[in-house]
């Protein structure tokens, strides 16, 4: 019985993408979630990262980027 995670991506690449994309604080505070989860109580599966707003809509996060670009 080797170790083996039952989500994809795995719980350590769900951390490193949550953690570079919204900062340490909610980072860690979205991979607690996701560890919640481990059990037999959950079957597991897919579950990637949640998507982020663009910058249009939450203005001044620095972690958001734009999905598109207004022209002038």
């Amino acid at each position: 019985m080797g170790s083996t995670c039952r989500f994809e991506p795995t719980c350590s690449a769900y951390a490193l993408q949550v953690i570079s994309a919204r900062g340490a604080v909610t980072g860690i505070v979205l991979t607690l979630v996701r560890l919640s989860k481990c059990g037999p109580w959950h079957p597991g599966g897919y579950d990637p990262a949640p998507q982020f707003r663009a910058t249009e809509d939450r203005p001044g996060c620095p972690h958001c980027t734009p999905t598109t670009t207004k022209e002038s």
